[in-house]
Formats: C-alpha cells, structure tokens, sequence
C-alpha cells in the first residue's frame, strides 16, 4: 500500500468514527434531554427523610468564601437533616496580600453567630498536597471529634466554593435515595453558565462563551447517560454490554454525593483526585452513580489560557484509569476483561479527547485537497449530526434556565450571542485539544527536568470574573 493510499485510508476512517460517534452522541443527547424533562415534571418529597452533610473545601478561595457560606445556607431542605462542613487549610499563601481563607470563614462565624450550629469549620494541618487530601482530614477529625450529626448512614456532598446548585438538590437527592435504596453515590448535572455576563465580549469572548455549550453537550451525551446505564448495570450485573456502556464514570468534583460508610470501605477521597478517581474506582467495583435531575451551576474561565489550563487540570484526573483500577484491585475487585475493557475505553475517551478534533479538521482538509468524496461525505454528515445536537442542546438549556431558583440565576443569551456561540464552537471544539496537549507537555517536562506537575487553579471573584493578570 503506497503511503497516499495510507493516508486515504486513515482519513476515511476518521471522517467514519467522528460520524458514528456524532450519531451516538445526538441519541444520548435526546434521551438525557426527555429524562431531565420528565424527572422536572415529578413533585419532590415534602418530608426528607435522607440525613446530609456538605463538605465545601476551599483553598484561596477568599472573595468567595462568604458567599457561598450563604449559599448553601439557603437551600431547601430540614435544617435538623444537613449540615454544612467548611474545609480550609492552612498551606494557603499568605503572597497575595489577603486575609487566608481560614480568616474569612472565621470572622463570618463571629459576625453570624446562629450560624455556628449549622456550619463546622474544618482545618487541614499543611501536610495536605490536594482537595482529596483536605477533605479525608477534615473526616478523620469528624471521626474524631464525633459531633452528634455525624453518622455512618449520612450521605456526604462535595461543592466548590463557586457551586451554585438549584435550592432542591438535596430534595432531589432525597428522592433518588428513596428510589434507590442500595445506591452508595449520586451526581448532579453541571452547567457553567455563571458569570456568562462579565465575561469578555468580540471574537474571544464568542469563544468563550461556547465552551460552556460544549461542557453542556458532554454532560448530556456522556455523563448523564453513563449514570443512568450504571444504575441499569447494577440491576443487571450479567449484562456485559449494559457494564461496558455505563462504565467507567467519573465524579465532577461537585454536586457529587456519596454515603459515608461506603467512602470509608474504599479508603476515602483516592488523591490527588477526589472526583475523577474515585468515579472510576466505583465504576470498577461496580457501583451505580444514581444522576439527580437538578443541576448545579459553576463559572466558566473568563481567558482562554484558563480555559486550556483548566483542560489540562480535568485530563490529569481522567487520565489516572489504569492507576484507579490497581487501587479497585486492593479493594478486593478482581481482574477480569470486563475490567480491562473498561479501562481502554477510558483510554480510548482520551484520546478522543486529545487528538479527536484535530484529525477530523486533518481529514477534512485532506479530502478538500485530494477531492476525496469518500472522506468528505462521512466528515459533512458527521459534522451535521453534531451541529443538530448542540442546536438541540441550547434549546433544552434555553427551556431549562428560566426553571431555575432565583438564586442561581442564569443568562438567556442575546440572538448575536448565540450567533456568535454557534460560529465559533468549531474553532474552540478544536481548541479543547489544547489542554490534554499542555498536560503531556507538563509530563515531558518532568521526564526532562523532574519538575512536579503543575496544578493550576482556576481564579474566582465575587462577580465571577478572573482577576487581572490570569
């Protein structure tokens, strides 16, 4: 085979898989969409019964600390069925010149002291590297400290400290304990609409802004339904196809809930990812994560170099599969091929993700120039299918945002705005593939130099925008 005839051959499988893929994704998409629907339209339990505690780990999270506080104190639920655990620690910098977010949680417990009964401030000693590593400080010293609400039935929530989730989560949350009464881990659906106002206007703030349609497409294509197989999986635990397709699922980091007891039996919060990992590790032991049908509502980075930053951020903790399922083992899960099937279709989710729009936007060009009808046809119908499912996915997110609670208020964009959205996704879905590119950047640099990986943080204010200089 000459090597054009290679070329060809490759380019034509490209434009396939990114076909088929699209058509996968827009069936997911129209199910996640009518299960969100329908799930809205069910009336939630007017006496909870399910007792929760919500962890909301901070780190410099000074401009913001108070605000969520007041938050998560508003939601609608018991005040004798939940309490609210603020982690911070004390490897804060003291560079930039602010109160450490210790103080500020502190100093809001002093000014509202019929608060203290509702809130539990955690320290982490300084030794702690990681959220992970914060938040099973912050349980060995409830353990230890064994106030009256905590339990081993509890479940526990997980929050950023810019989470803004739709005041009925722990209703629904309530709810889906009830209608699974096994289940040990329950997500919320994110959206990351919040601050979409202040952020920048022009052709970067068009790019922008799509991303947060591009992280909405992911979660109803692939997140969602990858719940709802789980919880179909555990109900069927012969069902091999019904395992491939649920697993493996990852956790978000926030708006994640799982029950104590069961966090315990696994060893805790796994680091250095307390969301992503222990997702996997779940999926492996074969552990259904039960979706909730309210969602919560995160910031969107107002810079593309926090966009690709935080992109690196996200496939660090995805990338850990094979590290996860070594950790599954130890937990006494043992070795099959549906294991390892799981794991290499992680992996192959990666990579899609890392070089997926890039060899699309290759095999385009190379069927323009070689005038290959047998490339162009897959990659025109392909494109069409994932243009109707992002058109598919604004409407449902257009329908959905005026439903949420007053407190988490979301923008309905202007027609030039959702123009503008639409024009650019392209140009920042080939972007994505950015930060998993600057996270092997990050591990050739180690093998070089033996400098540690990076962590980035994502910046946050008050109004949602990114400081200066970030």
């Amino acid at each position: 085979m000459s090597a054009l005839s290679l070329l060809n051959a490759v380019a034509v499988a490209v434009a396939v898989f990114s076909m088929l893929h699209n058509l996968w994704a827009l069936g997911n998409v129209v199910w996640a969409v009518r299960w969100v629907e329908r799930s809205r339209e069910v009336e939630l339990p007017a006496l909870p019964l399910t007792s929760v505690i919500l962890l909301l780990p901070m780190y410099e999270e000074q401009s913001v600390a108070e605000a969520a506080i007041e938050y998560f104190l508003r939601l609608d639920y018991p005040t004798n069925l939940y309490h609210i655990v603020v982690v911070t620690t004390s490897r804060e910098s003291a560079e930039t010149g602010l109160a450490a977010t210790a103080d500020v949680v502190d100093e809001y417990l002093r000014k509202h002291p019929t608060a203290r009964s509702r809130i539990t401030h955690c320290r982490a000693n300084g030794t702690d590297r990681c959220k992970a590593d914060q938040l099973n400080q912050a349980i060995a010293q409830l353990d230890q400290q064994k106030p009256g609400w905590w339990a081993p039935e509890i479940v526990l929530g997980v929050f950023d400290a810019d989470s803004r989730p739709e005041l009925q989560v722990l209703r629904d949350l309530d709810r889906a304990a009830r209608r699974e009464p096994g289940a040990q881990a329950f997500q919320q659906p994110a959206v990351y609409f919040a601050g979409f106002d202040d952020l920048p206007r022009g052709v970067r703030g068009a790019y922008i802004r799509s991303r947060p349609l591009y992280n909405l497409r992911f979660c109803l294509y692939r997140e969602l339904p990858g719940f709802l197989r789980s919880v179909s999986a555990s109900r069927s635990c012969s069902s091999l196809v019904h395992t491939l397709l649920a697993s493996p699922n990852h956790f978000l980091g926030h708006g994640e809930f799982v029950r104590l007891q069961m966090l315990r039996s696994v060893g805790g919060f796994p680091p250095p990812s307390a969301d992503t990992s222990l997702g996997t590790v779940l999926s492996y032991l074969g552990y259904a994560i039960v979706p909730l049908s309210t969602f919560d509502v995160g910031q969107t980075p107002a810079s593309i170099s926090g966009l690709i930053q935080q992109g690196a951020n996200w496939y660090a903790g995805c990338i850990l599969y094979f590290r996860n399922l070594r950790l599954a083992l130890k937990l006494g899960a043992s070795l099959s091929l549906v294991h390892l099937l799981m794991a290499i279709k992680r992996w192959q989710e990666n990579m899609i993700w890392c070089a997926g729009p890039i060899l699309f936007a290759l095999s385009v060009v190379w069927g323009l120039v070689r005038g290959e009808g047998t490339v162009l046809w897959p990659a025109i119908w392909g494109s069409g299918l994932h243009l109707l499912t992002i058109l598919i996915v604004f409407r449902a997110y257009l329908r959905w945002s005026p439903r949420f609670e007053p407190l988490t208020p979301l923008p309905r964009p202007s027609a030039p705005e959702c123009g503008g959205m639409v024009l650019m996704y392209p140009v920042m879905l080939t972007g994505t593939c950015l930060g998993p590119l600057l996270y092997y950047s990050w591990v050739f640099r180690k093998a070089v130099t033996g400098r540690p990986l990076p962590r980035p943080k994502t910046q946050r204010v008050a109004d949602g925008r990114e400081p200066e200089g970030h």
